[in-house]
């Protein structure tokens, strides 16, 4: 942390002289790098917005995100060289107004440069914009969304206490940091004071994220549900079993996964059922037994029945949220809850659900 300070303010400090004020967005093109950290923290202390590029689109449309959103400055990786090149031979960005984050020219103003002091900048207000994120494209041209430092701080210490972070624990990051999960997760980690490793490679490798998980005792991952099932495939075929022995959690994020593949996930990462967020039985178990004391054990096993595989994670999420976290609370009784309930029915015209709740009170 000392360190992402000292870099942090020396880049701030750089940036400053090249005029960068509260509101200026600088990008940033790269593969995963430990210098989006220094990046955050630059932007941040001047009150700057940081932008970073999804490095899977096209030079082109890059082009257009850049022309839209207007950056005043922008860092790059060396392997992206060509767009910059690109973005500056069509005027989309002046040539001084770009370093390369490769270069010993950036090393050595990290490390060099006179650092300022922290509190020779201005503190950044709650209500000033720090991120800039444009979406993948998938429903046509990516837009632009912008997330204030409040907003930051609010989600951030909400999933610091939902997940219960501590100190001790090492999030690994997969998932590119230009995606909102992974720049989520590293302000929650950031926020509880804990250690990030971040996944440095363009693709995803097995072997390669094993090794990590194991050297560092790593304890939380956000994936999607294709590297589980690249995991999974890796596992069958080099019959890894139980490949991981300290505990850690893994999250399922993007998109929902297949029961089976979640079942798989259990199978082979025996610690997953201890300290899992993917699968929490004894939640779910805790959630049900609730539900058939409120609504009858007919119904809920009717219920339960009727599951499938389009309405699983669904059930799963009410079972938790609702019957779990929300009517196991000792702040009212089930009849004082069922009759909430009933009012709020009553008020959206669920008369199906109406009945079933009244004729259990």
């Amino acid at each position: 942390y000392s360190n992402l300070q000292s870099n942090g303010c020396n880049l701030a400090t750089f940036l400053k002289k090249y005029k960068i004020i509260k509101g200026d967005r600088v990008a940033f093109l790269s593969y995963n790098r430990i210098e989006f950290a220094e990046i955050l923290y630059a932007t941040s202390k001047l009150s700057a917005i940081v932008m970073p590029i999804n490095f899977r689109l096209s030079k082109q449309e890059i082009a257009s995100i850049v022309k839209d959103a207007n950056p005043k400055f922008f860092l790059y990786e060396r392997e992206f060289f060509k767009t910059i090149n690109y973005l500056v031979k069509n005027n989309f960005l002046s040539k001084n107004m770009a370093i390369c984050i490769d270069t010993k020219n950036y090393y050595k103003l990290l490390t060099k440069s006179k650092n300022t002091h922290p509190l020779n900048f201005k503190n950044s207000k709650k209500n000033d914009d720090w991120s800039l994120m444009y979406t993948s494209g998938t429903t046509g041209k990516p837009k632009g969304v912008i997330r204030n430092h409040e907003g930051y701080y609010h989600l951030s210490s909400i999933t610091s206490i939902e997940l219960k972070i501590k100190k001790e624990d090492k999030a690994l990051l997969v998932m590119p940091l230009c995606h909102a999960n992974s720049f989520n997760f590293f302000c929650a980690y950031i926020f509880a004071g804990a250690s990030i490793y971040i996944y440095s490679k363009p693709s995803f490798n097995c072997k390669y994220f094993f090794n990590i998980l194991k050297k560092h005792y790593c304890t939380f991952t956000s994936l999607v549900p294709t590297h589980f099932i690249i995991m999974l495939d890796y596992i069958k075929k080099n019959n890894k079993n139980n490949i991981i022995k300290h505990k850690f959690n893994f999250m399922i994020s993007s998109a929902p996964a297949r029961k089976d593949t979640k079942q798989l996930i259990l199978k082979y990462f025996k610690d997953a059922k201890k300290k899992g967020i993917i699968m929490n039985k004894k939640k779910i178990e805790e959630g049900y037994k609730k539900r058939k004391k409120v609504l009858g054990v007919k119904y809920v096993n009717q219920s339960i029945k009727d599951k499938n595989l389009f309405n699983d994670d669904f059930q799963n999420f009410i079972t938790i949220n609702c019957w779990n976290k929300v009517w196991n609370t000792k702040h009212l009784t089930d009849r004082q809850r069922s009759f909430n309930t009933l009012c709020i029915l009553a008020a959206t015209n669920k008369w199906d659900e109406f009945s079933c709740i009244s004729q259990k009170i």
